[in-house]
């Protein structure tokens, strides 16, 4: 517990000297997260020809998206 407050409070103290280290952080934060979404499978639209027709909100987003395309 000691090295953990040690550690927080290293930080604390690095945070009032330098204020713009709070948003590099942040930048790098938002890289690292743009960077791994585009690892994301794209999504996959549901076929209209094999959706069953007893779900009558799903027919309406389908048609929705269709006439998106």
């Amino acid at each position: 517990m000691k090295d953990h407050s040690a550690y927080v409070a290293s930080r604390l103290k690095g945070l009032k000297e330098e204020k713009r280290v709070i948003f590099t952080a942040a930048s790098h934060a938002q890289k690292a997260a743009d960077h791994q979404h585009n690892y994301q499978p794209a999504p996959v639209r549901p076929d209209p020809a094999v959706v069953q027709n007893d779900n009558p909100l799903l027919l309406i987003k389908l048609n929705l998206l269709k006439t998106q395309e």
